[in-house]
């Protein structure tokens, strides 16, 4: 019997992390140009020598890619108004308020670490602020009822599933998204 020590363990990539992070770079490499190209690439550079994981270095190149497509200039030529503009479209897009506040931190990261030195943020970005609103923060994403599983369609979904355990599960979810007592009793008796 070999006993392993912990240098000689290694976990398993099941997201494809690294993969993932291949394909992002290679989008740097595709999408973008110039001063840009070399900005970003500082950025993840900078990130990987801190250690951050891999799938946020992932986010925070995925989502300069799209400010970078709505700026239509490059990073260094952005200035206060252009920003002011970026943010209102991404107030107006539709994205949810924890996805609207990583836009912010990830501008504001990116411009602090690759403009800033990682001393300061610079002017075009230091009155950002990441933290919504009450108000914008509140604001409820509405989900029609249409979008919830009807009774017989749950049922359907249970039925198709072999393992116990998923049963429970798929059980516990819909008396937790509070279905009515009859439809979840229904789902007892097929579990």
């Amino acid at each position: 019997m070999q006993i392993t020590t912990q240098t000689d363990y290694k976990m398993r990539d099941l997201y494809n992390r690294a993969n993932r992070l291949e394909y992002w770079l290679n989008r740097i490499n595709t999408d973008l140009d110039g001063s840009d190209k070399t900005d970003l690439l500082c950025l993840v550079r900078y990130m990987q020598d801190k250690e951050r994981s891999i799938l946020w270095i992932v986010r925070c190149i995925t989502i300069l890619i799209i400010i970078r497509k709505q700026l239509r200039k490059p990073f260094r030529e952005a200035n206060i108004e252009d920003l002011r503009s970026l943010l209102h479209w991404i107030d107006n897009k539709g994205y949810k308020p924890s996805s609207n506040e990583k836009f912010r931190i990830v501008l504001k990261f990116f411009f602090k670490v690759v403009y800033g030195n990682n001393k300061y943020y610079p002017e075009q970005v230091e009155w950002i602020y990441t933290r919504l609103s009450k108000e914008k923060a509140g604001k409820q994403m509405s989900v029609d009822m249409a979008e919830y599983l009807e009774e017989d369609e749950v049922q359907k979904l249970i039925e198709s599933i072999h393992s116990v355990q998923k049963k429970a599960f798929i059980a516990y979810v819909c008396m937790k998204v509070e279905l009515d007592q009859k439809s979840f009793c229904g789902l007892q008796i097929l579990i």
